[in-house]
């Protein structure tokens, strides 16, 4: 029954925003999200603001497809203007997260802002807090099907990610990253 109510306030909440969904969305702390104009929501996406120094900040003209659970725990996760979001992604963590402009995620991908503190093995994992890692994607960013991004990563504008690959680092503009871990395989020249 909660769900059946969170996905009909959630209506109620994106339809007074403008914002259009396919099915049911599930939103939590809908006072600390913020969709811009022309936002499409596949069926079954969640979006959480997960603690009172979160927010999810979504831009204008984003498609966000099905099964997608975008979970900020803490800082700001942002998601700029003409983006896609392929079905399936999970995009969270502790961390601020920035999604530059006109960048695709495709599917399966996982984008995660922090890590576990794994120093002291009496305490089981899931009991230690988690340690906030910033992420940085660039403007015009391709990352390809079934990718990981981990925590304390940016991504320099125009860069591509190939399927199937753990990004964890520095890269710079323009670059084709692969591999796990990923490394550059080359420089894009664009026309």
């Amino acid at each position: 029954m909660k769900l059946w109510l969170n996905c009909l306030t959630s209506k109620v909440f994106l339809l007074r925003e403008g914002v259009k969904s396919k099915g049911c969305v599930y939103l939590t702390n809908s006072d600390r999200l913020h969709f811009g104009k022309d936002v499409l929501l596949g069926n079954n996406v969640k979006i959480m603001s997960r603690f009172h120094n979160s927010k999810v900040q979504i831009g204008n003209h984003v498609c966000i497809r099905d099964f997608v659970e975008i979970n900020a725990k803490g800082g700001t996760l942002t998601i700029e203007d003409y983006c896609f979001i392929a079905r399936g992604v999970w995009i969270g963590g502790m961390g601020s997260l920035l999604i530059g402009q006109n960048t695709m995620i495709g599917i399966g991908t996982v984008v995660v802002s922090s890590d576990h503190n794994y120093n002291f093995i009496s305490i089981p994992y899931y009991d230690l807090s988690e340690i906030a890692k910033p992420i940085n994607i660039g403007k015009n960013v391709w990352i390809g099907a079934n990718s990981v991004i981990l925590g304390g990563t940016n991504i320099g504008d125009g860069s591509v990610v190939a399927a199937g690959s753990v990004a964890e680092g520095e890269y710079p503009e323009n670059v084709l990253l692969a591999g796990v871990p990923a490394v550059i395989k080359k420089t894009i020249n664009r026309l």
